[in-house]
């Protein structure tokens, strides 16, 4: 049980923590930009996103092997279903689409069950048009707002 929670608490003190909204909770957007927005310039570029994941990638990979295999991925939906449990409705939903980016499905491109660093870091770019609402090449807040739409 402590090793599956190493990732976690790697996770949170690579990522940061957002501002809180009124309520305690992040909104979506300020969740998702307070990680991955690296330069704070209210835009999330692919070059944020490969950064981002290879770190998340080190965090879950407690092998360094450069493969997330099934129990680290495990962790890692883990952690992302943490992300995703405070929110309810629509933000909830856009949550779920934000985390969906880095699901097993999405990042194993050549179907073996596991993911290379490789795999992971080249995911960001499907992620970003998923993202992407208006196909600025950027993630914004009005982006992510448009999720829960």
């Amino acid at each position: 049980m402590f090793t599956r929670l190493i990732p976690l608490l790697l996770l949170s003190l690579t990522v940061g923590s957002p501002a809180l909204a009124a309520d305690g909770m992040p909104t979506p957007a300020e969740r998702f930009l307070s990680v991955w927005d690296l330069d704070d310039n209210g835009e999330v570029t692919i070059s944020e996103l490969k950064t981002m994941r290879a770190r998340v990638f080190r965090a879950f990979d407690q092998n360094a092997d450069q493969v997330l295999d099934r129990h680290e991925y495990a962790d890692f939906d883990d952690a992302r279903a943490a992300d995703v449990a405070g929110y309810k409705g629509e933000e909830r939903l856009a949550m779920k689409k934000i985390t969906g980016g880095m699901s097993l499905g999405r990042s194993d491109k050549n179907g073996d069950g596991t993911v290379s660093h490789k795999e992971f870091i080249d995911g960001a770019a499907g992620w970003l048009s998923s993202l992407d609402g208006n196909d600025d090449g950027v993630v914004t807040r009005d982006d992510i707002e448009q999720l829960s739409r």
